[in-house]
């Protein structure tokens, strides 16, 4: 055996070998092969659409203090992405896009929101759309929200086993 890896190929059953069984099954798709991803072109229902008028298709749905909560959380990336609400979503810059869709790293941007009449300023990085959407479908409670966000999602072969569907040691 190797000592290094603590992974012995002594001890491999044809269970191993199977993506059925847990032993062999890759953890991140349990053995599927694909994983269900967040897809950050079907979150925009419409390019043509302008952020005014809703692109931004996940952020239309879920209780009105989510709605809210998106509402100054899109104003706050306009304001500091300097777009222009009312053009075509299509013809907005990519790197407005790309903070849109996987977030502004670690650079904070600063969100007003107003609760209880009072206005109030928060400053955090922006998480993206599609980490956002991923970490709400996983930790949901709710099969109602997880069928809704699933509707933002494409299976695509898994990054970790890449459709092999064992556990990359296994596989190695």
């Amino acid at each position: 055996g190797n000592a290094e890896t603590g992974f012995t190929l002594g001890e491999l059953t044809p269970k191993h070998f199977s993506f059925n069984s847990h032993l062999g099954a890759c953890p991140a798709c349990h053995g599927l092969g694909t994983q269900l991803v967040c897809d950050p072109e079907l979150m925009i229902s419409d390019p043509t659409k302008t952020l005014a008028e809703g692109a931004i298709t996940p952020w239309r749905r879920g209780t009105k203090r989510m709605q809210a909560y998106y509402r100054h959380l899109q104003s706050a990336l306009v304001k500091h992405f300097h777009v222009d609400e009312n053009v075509p979503f299509a013809e907005l810059p990519e790197r407005f896009k790309e903070a849109l869709y996987l977030g502004t790293g670690d650079q904070p941007i600063e969100v007003r929101f107003s609760s209880n009449g009072r206005s109030n300023k928060t400053a955090r990085p922006f998480e993206g759309l599609v980490p956002q959407m991923q970490r709400l479908y996983e930790e949901t409670q709710s099969e109602f929200t997880r069928n809704r966000i699933r509707a933002f999602m494409t299976r695509e072969p898994c990054k970790v086993c890449s459709g092999a569907r064992l556990k990359p040691e296994i596989l190695a």
